[in-house]
Formats: structure tokens, sequence, C-alpha cells
């Protein structure tokens, strides 16, 4: 939905202003937003505590910065507005997904007070970022780059770029905009009079225009990574480098309701470099991403009894886990030989984690999101501790335990 349908009760004035408009010369054609999404003042707005854009608005403003309540206060209070006043229909810029800097006052202007007395400083910020704008802007990165973007990005695109910008389909879509925003819109070298070309030409510099139409039919929806993958890798310099097998698990992969086994034929793992990678979210203390089993273990498997029991510990190896909400990897189920993380991922978010192990060096690596996370050099041994060919991957248990109903992992 364009950003000025996003609320019904709003939604229902603007059509309502659009059924009934009507230019008494015929030159203007029915629209539904006088305002733009994506303007220069839209920029200048949320880019206020930042140089050259603080000379720009105040250049923009008559030598002076606007009203306070005018201005990007905080997150709150913008976010209500641009989902219920009928004139404010902006959407985000860049800078929500890369520059916490943007949020900070670090040019100390003084932009006044509220009618509510609070002084505006800092841009501020929602609870659930910890009031930290680098929490902020690298939540909000995740967001856009979650899966739930990725299913939908079609739909913003036929909205800005595609069939629904403009004419008929826009109309459908609740997507109309003043003529003038548009690209051909109008001829600036056919206008005669002076005034009116220049009240043209300032209402397109400053008020907004409708990128060029790219697109004349649906975009193609895109195709999503899936919530759990596997990837295994052998016999390289660098682990990360290379591919060597690539296991398709699950579209939906609840950690506690997967039973599937994976047979693992190419060679015995730990013997030679390699990575596992997958990206989780849960919001549970424990979880079984990986771990390596004898065959025989199935049947315990499918009862989701074995993991963690105090018996046969050897049948069951090389466990990549959620411990205590920390990734965890250890050799064997209560095995003092093991590497924990330091950070925990158990915050209901989606992360991209990967267990690397360097033969070379006998190193092994705990990754978070791209950042190692912690290492060790101690932990492996060279001998592979009777893991042989016939072992299985288990992928996606939940530990706790066999009556576990949760759904809130994947």
């Amino acid at each position: 939905k364009p950003m000025g349908a996003l609320t019904e009760e709003r939604l229902k004035v603007i059509l309502d202003r659009y059924e009934s408009f009507e230019d008494p010369d015929g030159r203007i054609p029915k629209f539904m937003y006088g305002t733009h999404y994506s303007s220069a003042s839209t920029v200048l707005f949320y880019l206020i505590r930042l140089e050259p854009f603080a000379s720009a608005a105040v250049e923009l403003q008559g030598g002076h910065f606007d009203h306070t309540d005018r201005m990007f206060y905080g997150i709150e209070t913008t976010w209500f507005n641009v989902t219920h006043h009928s004139a404010d229909v902006k959407e985000l810029i860049p800078e929500f997904f890369y520059s916490p800097e943007f949020l900070i006052n670090s040019n100390k202007f003084t932009f006044g007070m509220t009618q509510s007395g609070n002084v505006m400083d800092d841009c501020v910020l929602p609870p659930w970022c910890k009031s930290s704008p680098h929490e902020f802007v690298r939540l909000q990165r995740e967001a856009l780059e979650s899966e739930y973007v990725s299913r939908n990005l079609h739909s913003w695109i036929d909205l800005i770029f595609g069939y629904k910008q403009s004419g008929e389909e826009a109309a459908k879509a609740c997507n109309l905009f003043y003529y003038l925003t548009y690209e051909g819109a109008v001829n600036i070298d056919l206008i005669e009079n002076a005034r009116d070309r220049e009240v043209i030409e300032r209402q397109i510099e400053h008020y907004g225009q409708t990128p060029a139409k790219l697109l004349t039919k649906p975009h193609p929806k895109r195709r999503a990574i899936d919530p759990l993958m596997v990837s295994l890798f052998g016999r390289l310099k660098n682990p990360l480098s290379k591919r060597i097998d690539y296991v398709q698990l699950s579209k939906d992969l609840p950690l506690d309701g997967m039973d599937k086994l994976v047979p693992f034929q190419k060679e015995t793992i730990f013997t030679e470099s390699f990575s596992i990678t997958a990206r989780i979210q849960t919001i549970d203390n424990d979880g079984l991403i990986f771990c390596k089993a004898n065959e025989k273990e199935e049947e315990s498997f499918k009862r989701k009894s074995f993991l963690f029991s105090n018996q046969q510990q050897k049948v069951i190896a090389c466990i990549l886990s959620i411990t205590d909400g920390y990734l965890q990897f250890s050799l064997y189920p209560n095995s003092s030989r093991y590497l924990s993380g330091q950070k925990k991922i158990n915050d209901g978010l989606w992360h991209s984690i990967a267990l690397v192990f360097e033969k070379k060096e006998n190193k092994l690596s705990l990754i978070i999101d791209s950042l190692i996370d912690n290492q060790s050099t101690s932990l492996m041994r060279c001998d592979s501790d009777g893991i042989d060919k016939s072992w299985y991957i288990f992928v996606g248990h939940c530990p706790n335990y066999i009556d576990n109903n949760n759904n809130n992992n994947r």
C-alpha cells in the first residue's frame, strides 16, 4: 500500500476528497495526494541535524528553523503524522538504514521547544532500540533485509517505478499524486508567462517528483531465502570460499519439529576445514541447530529423547546449539570441551550464524551477523573421536523436551 492508504480512516478522507474534486478550468486532473512521498523538503526534514542540510532548511524557511512542532523531533511523533495526517505521506530516506549520525544533534543546534514543553535535541527514539541511534539503524537495516521485505518488495516497486505508479492502476491502488509530480506532465519551455513558469518550477523542485516509470507490468516476486539453511564445506584453504555440498531442508523449519535426517557421506567432518552456516530466529533459551549422530539413533531422534541425555554420549557429537541464549559448539553432550558465544541471540530477531573450522591452524570460530563472536585453537583434537562416515546430520531439534510444543523457533 502507498503511505496514504496505511490507515482506513485517513484513506476514507482522501478518497472522499478525490471523488468530489473537479477543477473548474478542467486543467488539473483528479488526484489523491497534494504532497509527495519523496521531495527536497522531506530530505531536509529528516536531515535537519546535519550540515549542509540544516542551512538549506533555514534558507527554505526564510532565514530560521521551522516551528519545532513541525520538525523531526522523534520517531513516534513522525510515525503518527505519516499514518494519520492526510497531508503527510513521506517515506523514509536511505540514512535510516546506514547512518546513525543523522539522529544526533552533534552540531548543538538550538531548535527550540515544542508546545508540550520538550526541548528538541537528539531524535527521540523508541524503547526497543534502547535509545541508541546505532542500534536503531542496525535494527532498521535488519528489517529491510528481512524475509518479509524480500517477499513484498515487488509490491513497493510496482507503486514507485511500475505499473501502479500512474493511470488507472494507480487509481485502483490509491496511489495518484498531483499531476505536476509526474514525468512529462508539463513542458516548461512552452509556458510563456514568467510568473506561471516560476510557480511550476518551484512546486516541482520543492514538493516532489515521481520517478520515471520503468515497468508496465507487475514486477516478479523475489524468491526469498529459506529461513534455515545448512551449507557444508570441506578441503578448502578458505573454508568460506567454495561450497561442496548443499542441503535444502525446509521452507519453514521449527527447531522443535524437525524429524528429518540428512545423510552426509562425503567425508568425515572435522578432518578437513569446513563451515556450517544457518539463519535462525528464536526467543527460547535452548535449541539444536546442528549435530552429528549415528544412524542407529534415528528412532530416538524422532522421539525427541536423545539429545543431552547421559546415555551413550559418544553416539551424539559435534553439537551446534543455542544454550542459555548463546551460540555454543560442544563435542559431546555435557562435555567440558565447548566453545560458547558472547552475544545472546534469542531476541526474536533473525541472525546469520556460522561455525568455521580451519584445519591448518586448528582454529574454531563462532560467527554471528558477520562478526567473530568467539574463537578457540585448543578445542579440537586431531583424531576424529570415532566419528565415521555412517553418521548423520540432525537439524532443528529442540532439546527441552519430549513434550515441547513451542513454535517460537525457526
